[in-house]
């Protein structure tokens, strides 16, 4: 063979080879089960996190601290997100000795070299064909000092069980959490940069550990305890957040202080209001435009329904009311009785706010924008046949 010809050949095979051109498409990846996927996890991020440790902290305490693995979409911390921390504490403990691990407070921060966090999504696997969704789980850590990623991990889960039921704080609230302090955590635990310096959760990270320290206090029922910490955070200068007054509503609630609580809640709206979007989590039964069967609930919405028609009535704001279900049932069913559900909750803030209709417009968008998307017609996807109202411009209204 000539040389001309033997470069012919092999030159397309080498530039094949440098630009992987000629390789099989990546596979997606495997979903496992949840205990697999969990351990998987947890390995291989403090793997990472050991492997990334700078020279002097081979001779001094490593301490990391983990904040809350919450739910991406609504930002409520959830039960399988306290299973998922259980996890990654035990591996620490058991194989991991070089770190003290422990959830995240206002005392350990201080202290801490190192923060993990995470959250939990559902999704499709990009270029899986099948179409199906699954859980997948992200965490991150994060330098304390300095603010720069040192190690990310993530896993998809294999079905549709797990535990996805908010932890005590946030089954009790009013809106879903899911702000910008939020979206900067999901950042984070995403691991969508090198460097944290400028991120919101980051630059607060001391608020933050006493709001997680607030949410454990409210969880284990020590309602005054986590009053204190509430007020507290709603003191500080980047305390002024929605997860500070949902707390502070509801443990007024807790401890009998109805006014208190209303007075929360009113501040709660107003940050929601300069959010451009309030995601009041007004809940409804299965095929129905009646509120879920919780007496509790009921007594709660007669609050947030007075509260919000205050707000208006106070205001003067324009908005839209919109209504969703969950995700089962013909597309042209599910719209009509989405908008009917935004026609409900139009109709009982009337008595609070009189122009209720002039100033709003009721939209039913049926499943096209669920949360969960699951189907299941439980608990699980309860989120998904709610009504929340957007805020806009009055012109638009003419």
């Amino acid at each position: 063979m000539s040389n001309s010809n033997f470069l012919k050949i092999i030159v397309p095979i080498y530039i094949c080879l440098i630009l992987s051109s000629c390789t099989q498409k990546t596979k997606p990846p495997l979903p496992l089960s949840f205990d697999i996927a969990t351990q998987k996890l947890a390995k291989d991020l403090l793997k990472k996190i050991e492997k990334n440790r700078t020279l002097d902290l081979y001779f001094s305490a490593k301490k990391i601290v983990m904040d809350d693995f919450s739910d991406e979409e609504t930002g409520d911390t959830i039960k399988v997100g306290e299973e998922i921390e259980a996890v990654i504490l035990k591996e620490a403990k058991n194989n991991f000795h070089q770190f003290s691990l422990s959830k995240m407070n206002s005392k350990n921060i201080v202290y801490a070299d190192y923060i993990i966090n995470g959250v939990i999504s559902f999704e499709h696997i990009k270029n899986n064909r099948q179409g199906e969704k699954y859980y997948h789980i992200f965490a991150s850590a994060i330098d304390r000092k300095t603010g720069n990623l040192v190690a990310k991990s993530s896993a998809w889960v294999l079905g549709r069980d797990l535990d996805f039921t908010p932890t005590k704080e946030y089954k009790d609230g009013a809106m879903l959490m899911s702000d910008n302090r939020h979206k900067s955590k999901v950042a984070i635990a995403r691991g969508l940069s090198k460097t944290y310096t400028s991120n919101d959760y980051y630059k607060s990270i001391e608020t933050n550990a006493i709001l997680t320290e607030a949410s454990s206090q409210y969880g284990k029922n020590k309602y005054r305890s986590a009053a204190t910490l509430f007020s507290k955070v709603a003191e500080r200068s980047d305390g002024q957040i929605m997860k500070t007054y949902a707390g502070l509503y509801q443990t007024h609630l807790k401890l009998g202080q109805t006014k208190k609580a209303e007075k929360a809640f009113g501040k709660l709206l107003e940050i929601s209001i300069n959010n451009k979007n309030l995601s009041i989590k007004f809940l409804f039964a299965v095929n129905s435009t009646n509120f879920i069967v919780n007496k509790t609930l009921k007594k709660r919405y007669l609050i947030w329904l007075r509260q919000v028609g205050k707000v208006f009535n106070t205001n003067q704001y324009c908005a839209e009311i919109i209504g969703h279900s969950s995700h089962t049932g013909e597309i042209k069913y599910n719209d009509k009785l989405s908008k009917q559900r935004a026609v409900a909750i139009q109709r009982q803030i009337k008595p609070y706010f009189k122009k209720i209709k002039k100033n709003t417009i009721t939209i039913g968008k049926g499943f096209r924008e669920n949360i969960k998307g699951l189907g299941t017609d439980d608990n699980r996807d309860a989120i998904d046949r709610r009504v929340e109202f957007k805020i806009i411009q009055c012109s638009t209204m003419i």
